[in-house]
């Protein structure tokens, strides 16, 4: 199976950790950062397998991808990637909207993939 995590900040880093700690078979873990300075520092922590910066070259073939970006982000990089999903991928968020978000997604998900909203219920009760 391969995982595509876009966005490798404390969420994102934080599920590739927990997903390698799973030790789940045959798993590889793609992380695609902004900067070349987190997929760095991904690599050290041992959070991904592999990465780019590259958000179209990272999705390739992956058959989960999620959407760890600042919420402002998540609809345009869905848009981004959207053609080079392939045929039935997950695709997820950690965003803490949704109606915006999963309505959103709705333009750009091509047929054949699937997105579902998710939620990190991580951080504070207070902004």
């Amino acid at each position: 199976m391969r995982v595509a995590i876009l966005g490798l900040g404390l969420i994102g880093g934080s599920l590739g950790m927990a997903l390698k700690a799973a030790q789940i078979e045959d798993l590889q873990i793609v992380g695609i950062p902004h900067r070349d300075e987190t997929l760095q520092a991904a690599r050290e922590k041992k959070a991904i397998d592999e990465g780019t910066t590259d958000h179209l070259k990272g999705v390739e073939g992956a058959d989960v991808v999620f959407l760890c970006t600042p919420i402002h982000l998540i609809l345009p990089v869905l848009e981004e990637i959207a053609p080079k999903l392939k045929k039935g991928a997950i695709v997820t968020d950690v965003g803490s909207i949704k109606y915006e978000i999963v309505s959103g997604a709705e333009k750009f998900i091509p047929k054949g993939v699937f997105f579902v909203g998710g939620h990190p219920m991580a951080g504070k009760e207070i902004s």
